[in-house]
């Protein structure tokens, strides 16, 4: 499905851009824990949940859809949780090389329906455990 993508749209103008779901914000949580918490595919996993939140809260995505998209990833199993500091987070995701190119531009969820407000916890559904990362 990739290489598809990447053969359509070669200079991320446009469809290229789904595949950043979710990794400027993964790439800020590798970078605020200083690449040891978690593994790649885990800190992406928290992207996109962060992502969603943040499209809920600019009503760009209904709450039916986040849940769906947050139950698909969190059926692979909880997420571990990261130790990490707002602003080491807000820091490290300003210096991503995955930053919308330009204004309007962004890989977060767009959706038709209006949601209305969203309680849900970047925690939510997650479980301590030892990495040894």
């Amino acid at each position: 499905m990739k290489a598809k993508v990447v053969a359509i749209d070669e200079r991320e103008s446009g469809l290229r851009m789904i595949l950043n779901y979710g990794h400027t914000l993964g790439h800020a949580i590798e970078a605020a824990t200083e690449f040891r918490a978690l593994l790649h595919g885990e800190a992406i996993a928290w992207g996109i949940l962060a992502a969603l939140q943040i499209a809920l809260a600019r009503k760009t995505v209904a709450p039916d859809q986040a849940e769906r998209v947050e139950q698909t990833i969190l059926a692979y199993g909880p997420l571990p949780p990261f130790p990490a500091t707002r602003s080491k987070l807000l820091a490290a995701a300003g210096r991503d090389k995955k930053i919308a190119p330009e204004p309007g531009a962004s890989s977060f969820p767009k959706a038709s329906a209006t949601p209305s407000s969203s309680k849900t916890s970047l925690t939510r559904n997650s479980t301590p455990r030892s990495t040894g990362r």
